[in-house]
């Protein structure tokens, strides 16, 4: 039985089908060709790997190179920072130390020595650095018998301790907490030092002065990098 093509394609469900052929078609053009504004994409496997890699090997290097170059500026401040805490502690103890001593010396009856000492339980005989700084402590009314250790205190390393000349001979505390007359010239005099060989901070000094009423201050001094032994007073 023949038919007339064009009563075909005339037909409602035939120009149903034809315009449904045609939408999909138009669609593909347009996910192929990004034709039109409604351009649609599709996900594709490279695109998740693009989303999903890391830092390359040169981004990583650049990276670490950032971080090197930071540290390197920051570390000379960093190591000023320590050594000055480092300095500031050691001057700490001994002035706690130089305290004891004129507390000790105040109380009577007793001779309070401050001196040098490598064992922390005997004075050293010289100037010369030891290992740390005692205070000792004898009755009047004994006539015999040795010093009692009361205090100690033992540098740690970077820092050196530095004997001043009256300590170095035996710095003696009287009843006033004062160091007696015949040890005088005593005021303004640097009787400890506590130094780091370093340009590190360039105050790497901290000398212990004796004030006059018996108080001790503290002086900041550049030592030019090295830790010279203590000869002059602080006027």
């Amino acid at each position: 039985m023949g038919s007339d093509p064009a009563a075909v394609f005339s037909s409602p469900l035939s120009r149903g089908a034809l315009v449904f052929v045609s939408g999909i078609r138009v669609a593909t053009d347009r996910i192929h060709t990004g034709n039109g504004s409604q351009q649609m994409h599709l996900p594709t496997w490279h695109g998740a790997r693009e989303r999903a890699r890391g830092f390359s090997l040169v981004e990583l290097m650049a990276a670490i190179a950032v971080l090197a170059i930071l540290g390197a500026i920051a570390a000379p401040s960093l190591e000023s920072l320590i050594n000055s805490n480092r300095l500031a502690n050691s001057s700490n103890e001994l002035v706690g130390l130089l305290n004891t001593a004129r507390v000790e010396g105040a109380r009577g009856n007793a001779r309070v020595v401050v001196c040098a000492s490598d064992d922390g339980s005997s004075c050293g005989a010289d100037a010369s650095p030891k290992q740390g700084i005692l205070v000792t402590r004898k009755s009047n009314s004994a006539g015999a018998g040795l010093p009692e250790p009361i205090a100690y205190y033992e540098g740690e390393s970077p820092v050196s301790i530095l004997p001043g000349p009256l300590v170095g001979k035996g710095l003696r505390f009287g009843m006033d907490g004062m160091p007696p007359s015949h040890d005088r010239p005593w005021v303004n005099e640097v009787v400890l030092r506590a130094c780091i060989p370093t340009r590190r901070p360039a105050n790497n000094i901290r000398d212990l002065v004796l004030m006059p009423a018996g108080r001790v201050k503290v002086v900041h001094s550049d030592g030019g990098g090295q830790c010279p032994a203590i000869d002059t007073a602080v006027n």
